[in-house]
């Protein structure tokens, strides 16, 4: 992401002590997904740190090519699905969930596309500033460029969980301050900020936890 190496392997190991912590707050299977949703993030940031270290000294090489792509598929192919799946599988509300299944055909939609997209050519990233720059399709209908966010924010933005509806507001606006920078940059600066998000999920299963406890008592 912008910034630098330190900054990703930082998120890195914010959002991955984060996603121990839900995933140990967990009481069903249905949570995991969700919980593990920090975990994810710490793994794509860690690659971009990788990637960051990288580039300034053998660009275009086989190793920089490898973390460029990973990055990517994790990115575009992986997150439009996973991040609604995850939000509908822990919603218990029954019209919100079918609202959701929205978020879930666009993803899919999403993430087919991207897949064939990465498909076509070598993919390369380059250091501009503060920022990876990731080359793209510049041909790309429009469609996808919405199709993207309305998979990966959308579910979260229609839950009944007031966190995770504090989590889609964040990616929200974090997703439409990344597009006032420019596509190319777009998946870079998201996704970091998608990661701190992602914090949020920590206090949705905590707050659950006790929840649960009051319950029961």
């Amino acid at each position: 992401m912008c910034f630098s190496a330190e900054a990703s392997f930082l998120a890195a190991a914010v959002t991955g002590v984060a996603g121990v912590v839900a995933i140990s707050r967990t009481t069903r299977r249905s949570e995991w997904p969700l919980a593990a949703m920090p975990l994810f993030f710490a793994i794509q940031q860690l690659i971009e740190g990788f990637l960051w270290q990288t580039l300034p000294a053998v660009p275009g090489e086989p190793e920089a090519a490898l973390w460029t792509e990973l990055f990517l598929l994790f990115a575009l192919v992986f997150w439009p699905i996973y991040a609604p799946v995850s939000v509908w599988l822990v919603e218990p509300e029954r019209p919100r969930r079918q609202w959701m299944m929205v978020s879930v055909v666009a993803g899919i939609i999403s993430s087919a596309y991207f897949m064939w997209s990465l498909s076509l050519a070598p993919q390369f990233a380059t250091v501009d500033s503060s920022h990876i720059v990731y080359s793209g399709d510049p041909d790309m209908p429009g469609i996808f460029r919405l199709l993207y966010p309305v998979a990966v924010c959308g579910a979260a933005a229609m839950s009944s969980l007031r966190p995770i509806q504090v989590l889609g507001l964040i990616l929200i606006v974090s997703s439409l301050a990344a597009y006032v920078v420019f596509w190319h940059e777009f998946a870079s600066v998201w996704c970091y900020f998608a990661a701190l998000a992602s914090l949020v999920i920590v206090f949705q299963f905590e707050y659950a936890r006790h929840a649960h406890k009051a319950e029961t008592h």
